[in-house]
Formats: C-alpha cells, sequence, structure tokens
C-alpha cells in the first residue's frame, strides 16, 4: 500500500493533498494570504479525515520552485520533518511552474505553446514556456516583467497585463498526476534563479 502526500507552498496560496493507493484524495486548498500559516492545521486536519498520520506516508511530492523563497523551505522543511518521524518516506521534488502548466493543460486545454509567470519580485518575473500538451519547451528563466512574450501568458491576478490569462490555482488532483510522470521528478532541493538577498535593519 502506498500513501502519498504532495504539497505546494511556493505559489500564491497553499495546496495539500493526501492519497491512499488510487483512492480517494483528501484535500486543501487556499489562496488566502499568508496561507502558510495555515499549513499545520490544514495537514492535520487531512491525516484525521484520511485516518492516517506520517507513520504511514511512503511518499511525499513537493514543489521545489522557482516561486515563494519561505514557501519553497516551507514545503520542504515539512517534508523533512515527517521524514524524521518516519525516515522510509520517498521525498520527491516536483518543478513549480511545470506543475502549473499541468493545470493549465487540465483546465484550459491550450491549443499551442503558452508561457507560465509567476511574480519573482524586484519588477521581476520567472518564466518558462511549455507545449500545448504541458512539455517544457524552455528552461524557467527569472527576467524583467517588462519582458514581452510570442506566446499566450498565463499570470495570476497581481501579474496580469494587458492580453494575459489567467493562471489557475494548483489542484490536489493535478499535483498527483505530476506525481505520476517520473520525468518531472526533481531532488528534494529548492530551486533559486536568482540570488536571496537580505537587507540588513538600519
Amino acid at each position: 500500500m502506498s500513501t502519498r502526500l504532495a504539497l505546494d507552498c511556493s505559489t500564491t496560496g497553499l495546496t495539500l493533498a493526501l492519497q491512499k493507493d488510487d483512492a480517494e484524495i483528501f484535500a486543501f486548498a487556499t489562496t488566502e494570504a499568508r496561507s502558510s500559516d495555515l499549513l499545520p492545521t490544514a495537514l492535520q486536519s487531512l491525516f484525521t479525515q484520511s485516518a492516517t498520520g506520517a507513520a504511514q506516508l511512503t511518499h511525499i511530492y513537493v514543489t521545489t520552485g522557482p516561486g515563494s523563497f519561505t514557501g519553497i523551505r516551507l514545503g520542504l522543511a515539512t517534508a523533512e520533518a515527517l521524514k524524521m518521524v518516519n525516515p522510509a518516506i520517498a521525498i520527491i521534488g516536483l518543478p513549480t511552474l511545470h506543475a502549473l502548466a499541468a493545470q493549465l493543460v487540465a483546465t484550459d486545454r491550450p491549443q499551442g505553446t503558452f508561457t507560465v509567470v509567476t511574480d519573482a519580485a524586484g519588477a521581476q518575473l520567472y518564466a518558462q514556456t511549455f507545449t500545448a500538451e504541458g512539455d517544457a519547451q524552455t528552461s524557467a528563466a527569472c527576467v524583467p516583467a517588462t519582458t514581452s512574450f510570442t506566446t499566450p501568458v498565463y499570470a495570476p491576478p497581481l501579474l496580469m497585463r494587458a492580453g494575459a490569462l489567467p493562471l489557475p490555482t494548483l489542484s490536489a488532483q493535478t499535483l498527483f498526476t505530476l506525481a505520476h510522470q517520473t520525468s518531472a521528478h526533481l531532488p528534494p532541493q529548492p530551486v533559486y534563479l536568482k540570488p536571496l538577498t537580505y537587507k540588513l535593519a538600519q
């Protein structure tokens, strides 16, 4: 028996999903601000609903970015904490932009190549172009927010520009669909495309 947990903290909001074998998916998703604060409670709720816990987990799939520095670290730290309880857990990384592309293929069915963009802060974007089937056509990159694209662009609400299309929230089903694609698997390490800088208080 396999009991799999999938979590995304790297985008706006939070998505959690738990599934035993191929049975019912227990899920939690929100786009609320500071939703990462809800992670411990939401995770415990999923364990209660599914009558399971860390000791029964066999796999954890966690998005590794590019995305929110804090969110990426939170997701990976949560996975590592659960593995401390159950060392047999396999932790597998999933690329964030690829996951969003898979969501678009499932819900919007793009007719051609398209580009996914998310906020990289500092007037920059994380961007990656995919085929209509959701296969990566370019590598993920950090680009200026003024960059023009030759394909349809999907963006979150705060990054909407003329002609852009809305980027949907990641669903639990999409995370598990991507988890089945071994070609999408990454080491459980953060994908940072820009340096992490800190400003010291004066």
